[in-house]
């Protein structure tokens, strides 16, 4: 037979389900749990890069090419005598160069302690920038001229020491060109660009002092027995010409070219 229940049950249930209620809003306001709160957060921000993962990417770049400059360098080489000497045993050559500098930073100089970050925001101090690599090119170098006296047989070294100060030489031009400052200033722009990509939002980066371009060229100045003569200001490159021509110089500031390759962050 059937039993009607009575409104005691009811209440009890309603009783219990009020218990239960309350003390779900105690253990939440005490911190123990959030249900609510669980229910509805949003999924937490991702984390970025720690300094020393950023400072293992950038390292992997080492010496780290931003910019380069190209020029012509028309140089004049020829051992010191007097008349008689030269006129019997002089040795004298024009010699056409071209030549690349190239300039950038050493990133496997970058420690740890040059990253701080905070959250979003993050400031790197990258080493100085310098003069990486310094070359001719065999290719477009060439002696067009070369005067040796009656009894001389001409002076092997000649060539190789005229070659090592047309090198000098350009480096100096491309010193003078402000050829660091635009490393340092390409190389700062592509690592903000590389830390943004992590999602940093504040970035600041600075470049450690220049080191003085001129004085690592002078250090490289070939032996002292030769006279140089630079037949045009080591700024201003010179026309390239047929061979067997006498190349005359041409108003130029050679030319700045910026080679960076882009860094890309690593999963």
């Amino acid at each position: 037979m059937y039993r009607r229940q009575g409104p005691g049950c009811l209440s009890g249930l309603i009783m219990l389900a009020a218990a239960a209620l309350g003390i779900l809003v105690i253990l939440s306001l005490t911190g123990i749990i959030n249900p609510l709160g669980q229910l509805f957060e949003s999924p937490p921000a991702e984390v970025n890069a720690p300094g020393p993962a950023i400072v293992q990417q950038l390292r992997a770049r080492n010496e780290w090419i931003t910019f380069s400059y190209q020029a012509d360098q028309l140089i004049e080489a020829s051992r010191d005598g007097n008349f008689l000497q030269n006129l019997l045993f002089g040795d004298r050559i024009l010699l056409q160069a071209r030549g690349e500098v190239a300039a950038g930073i050493d990133m496997s100089q970058l420690h740890d302690d040059q990253i701080i970050s905070n959250g979003s925001a993050i400031t790197i101090t990258l080493p100085p920038a310098r003069i990486i690599y310094s070359k001719l090119d065999n290719n477009e170098t060439r002696i067009y001229d070369r005067e040796r006296g009656w009894l001389s047989k001409g002076d092997i070294n000649l060539e190789s020491d005229a070659r090592a100060y047309a090198e000098l030489s350009i480096t100096q031009s491309a010193c003078e060109s402000g050829i660091l400052d635009r490393a340092a200033a390409e190389g700062r722009n592509n690592v903000s660009d590389f830390l943004k990509a992590l999602n940093y939002t504040e970035v600041t980066v600075y470049v450690s002092k220049v080191s003085n371009c001129e004085a690592s060229a002078i250090s490289a100045v070939p032996t002292p027995d030769i006279n140089f003569n630079p037949t045009a200001p080591a700024n201003i490159p010179t026309i390239t010409v047929p061979g067997g021509a006498i190349p005359t110089a041409r108003p130029s500031d050679g030319g700045l070219s910026g080679t960076a390759v882009p860094i890309t962050p690593q999963p």
